[in-house]
């Protein structure tokens, strides 16, 4: 029986080495494995996020699964809202799943009535 002590996303692309390989996810998406693994896009905090509920809702495939590379392994709880999802039901979303913040490259949902803090693509919090 394999040990049960699976690696992170971000830990599997970074022992995998070829960080320099280019990752192409649609027309205008596209950064190395390394950028990738590096969470160039939202410039996440990952020590402020270890252990925390986090929503990831992005209108980009290539932000959803950059963000979910970031955050495998680090936070206690991630759920994916996807995009073709009404945002009229983010918060009750958020709340089911006691999340605590929120990443997204949305900028529309930076002024939702939503109460967790949110992370937008950039690094730009806002609670």
């Amino acid at each position: 029986m394999p040990p049960n002590n699976p690696r992170s996303l971000c830990a599997s692309i970074l022992a995998a080495g070829n960080l320099s390989a280019c990752v192409d996810l649609g027309r205008d998406a596209h950064a190395s494995w390394g950028e990738l693994a590096g969470g160039t896009g939202f410039a996440l905090r990952r020590a402020e996020l270890r252990g925390r509920s986090v929503v990831v809702a992005t209108d980009r495939q290539f932000a959803a699964a950059e963000a979910l590379i970031q955050l495998d392994g680090v936070v206690r709880r991630m759920v994916l809202y996807p995009s073709d999802l009404s945002r009229e039901h983010l918060e009750f979303v958020a709340e089911c799943a006691e999340a605590e913040v929120m990443v997204t490259d949305d900028p529309a949902l930076e002024s939702t009535r939503c109460s967790i803090e949110r992370i937008l693509s950039g690094g730009r919090r806002r609670h």
